[in-house]
């Protein structure tokens, strides 16, 4: 009987180590978190499309502003193309209108295709960066983000009351 006893408990240990192996090929997928994925779905998705950048259309009216060479908008050496919508004021230094686009359009060159839209539209707010709606576009015109962007807020409440850095 004892050999019987450890012949079962050999087969449960080895039944077990190979059971293990299966179980976790068949365990769900986990994330960098290393918590399954959902498969009912309660993950989070992506938000919904932002739609098209109304003003789009009217980026070939925009003045140019200045041109940046090292642009601080993302990591690297991006060149910056400065614009302005043809009601802003070109100095930089006042209230800007209500409405008024500054856009830096981005690309790895000078030469280069654009990749990017960096956008700020002036909102009624008196003045700083909150007085600023902050936007992100595609080249086609597409929004990536907009809004209240944390990011551009803090960066631009250093420019000063303007919210603008001069180019």
């Amino acid at each position: 009987m004892g050999s019987l006893s450890r012949a079962a408990a050999l087969a449960a240990l080895v039944a077990a180590f190979f059971g293990g192996f299966v179980g976790c090929a068949a365990a769900p997928p986990r994330h960098h978190n290393h918590r399954p994925v959902d498969e009912g779905g309660d993950d989070p998705k992506p938000p919904p499309p932002l739609g098209p950048w109304t003003d789009f259309g009217r980026l070939s009216t925009f003045q140019a502003a200045g041109d940046i060479a090292h642009s601080a908008h993302r990591i690297g050496t991006d060149s910056g193309h400065l614009l302005r919508s043809p009601d802003a004021d070109a100095s930089f230094k006042g209230t800007q209108p209500v409405g008024a686009l500054f856009v830096e359009a981005l690309s790895p060159e000078p030469t280069a295709p654009i990749e990017a839209y960096f956008i700020m539209r002036r909102t009624p707010a008196a003045s700083g960066p909150a007085s600023w709606e902050y936007l992100v576009a595609t080249p086609d015109g597409t929004l990536a983000a907009q809004g209240n962007l944390g990011l551009c807020v803090r960066c631009h409440a250093e420019a000063g009351p303007t919210g603008l850095f001069p180019p």
